[in-house]
């Protein structure tokens, strides 16, 4: 192997290197495959040996000089925030930034670089134009007016990174915030999304095992729920639509009254002297009203309005398409722990069971149902608590709002979402 791309390796091992009859390749740069950088063979690659890919970012971190270079696009000059220049101070360490043209390293990148895929949220790293803008030989008559009186840039940011341990992201994410605190309209650092390779949760669908339903009876949703059940379904973030989808729950709890207290006010409201009496029967509402609102929690209510208008039936799919995951404790990072949701992997199996069903044998299905209920009522509150207030005060502990996190809470976002959605569709308010 030339000696220039054993150090280039050396540098990001995630690189593979394959020799062709007449090119060398080089792949899963970034660890991205939605490209790869294609060369004569020959070639010289001494620009390559200095640097680093990081993961995350649309960069390259020059080591010598300590410089990381944000790949960012070939525009018009006359755009305002390419002449500043700003000392920027990290943790006591000054680290200077400013717009300039591409470092040698990224024209060498831009004049390999090959499509193998759709972009995706890494955008091929930003370098697919200045490819374009580089190989003018090659380019269109419409890209040829594209790239009129443009030039690339980039975004250079100098600093002694081995002082911040070469921390780029958490560096980056203060920049931006920064960035945008100074100006609304700036462009901030691309922060790409790698999905940690945690388990691959199954999303629960009716028709996963089942028809489309040629026919289907719709109720009115209120619409409250209905707006809030559409931006959870319109966001892209798994916390917030943890939140949205929980907050349906949490208005229709507000509103829910329990049977009993429901029959005393409808018996009151029947009675023939109310007009004559309103007062006297207006302090007995209020006496009941008082006497609920004091002895009732907030979630004494989600897990009644939950019981009264969920089966077990509703849920078990969610359940079951991620039993692994529901039959273990779960801990978030920042330490937030769920004890097991399911600790006996055999319960559907108790609870529709088709054997003979005495009253003994309908009594321990009822407790088994009910207690799934309940169980699930609170864990899906112990969640909504950490996301909203960050700590749960009884824990002590947090979720943090990492990547890792999003996706551990995908099989409670599911299983929350299928609950808001059928209580929206059979509740009146």
């Amino acid at each position: 192997m030339d000696k220039n791309l054993e150090l280039l390796k050396k540098n990001n091992p995630s690189i593979e290197i394959k020799e062709e009859t007449e090119h060398i390749n080089l792949e899963h740069l970034w660890t991205d495959d939605t490209f790869m950088l294609r060369y004569d063979k020959g070639t010289d690659f001494v620009d390559l040996i200095d640097i680093e890919l990081p993961n995350e970012l649309c960069a390259i971190f020059h080591k010598t000089s300590q410089t990381l270079e944000l790949i960012y696009a070939p525009l018009f000059e006359k755009q305002t925030h390419l002449n500043r220049k700003t000392n920027f101070y990290y943790k006591g360490i000054e680290f200077k930034t400013e717009f300039k043209e591409p470092s040698p390293q990224l024209v060498f990148i831009a004049k390999g670089f090959k499509e193998l895929d759709v972009p995706g949220e890494s955008n091929h790293r930003n370098i697919r134009q200045f490819r374009d803008y580089y190989r003018d030989d090659q380019q269109t008559s419409q890209m040829k007016v594209y790239f009129e009186d443009k030039k690339p840039f980039s975004y250079f940011i100098t600093g002694d990174f081995k002082k911040i341990k070469n921390e780029f992201i958490p560096f980056c994410k203060h920049l931006n915030i920064y960035i945008r605190f100074f100006d609304r309209k700036s462009p901030i650092i691309s922060i790409v999304n790698i999905e940690p390779k945690i388990e691959d949760y199954k999303v629960p669908c009716k028709t996963n095992d089942g028809m489309y339903p040629e026919t289907i009876a719709t109720n009115e949703i209120d619409q409250v729920a209905l707006d809030l059940l559409s931006i959870a379904n319109d966001t892209g973030n798994a916390r917030l639509k943890y939140l949205f989808h929980y907050q349906v729950l949490e208005y229709f709890a507000y509103y829910y009254l329990d049977e009993e207290l429901k029959r005393k006010f409808s018996n009151l409201l029947k009675s023939p002297d109310i007009l004559h009496n309103y007062s006297n029967y207006s302090k007995i509402i209020i006496e009941e009203l008082k006497d609920y609102t004091n002895n009732t929690s907030d979630k004494q209510k989600l897990t009644k309005l939950i019981s009264d208008y969920l089966t077990v039936d509703d849920v078990q799919d969610e359940i079951k398409c991620n039993l692994k995951y529901f039959s273990n404790d779960i801990e978030f990072d920042g330490h937030f722990k769920l004890s097991a949701l399911i600790n006996d992997d055999k319960i559907f199996d108790k609870i529709y069971s088709g054997a003979k069903e005495t009253k003994e044998k309908k009594k321990e299905k009822d407790r088994l149902k009910q207690e799934l209920i309940n169980s699930i009522a609170d864990r899906i509150e112990r969640i909504r608590n950490v996301l909203v207030h960050i700590r749960e005060s009884r824990e002590n502990k947090v979720i943090y709002p990492t990547r890792n996190n999003n996706r551990k809470l995908l099989p409670y976002l599911y299983l929350v979402r299928r609950m808001s959605e059928i209580i929206a569709m059979k509740y009146n308010v």
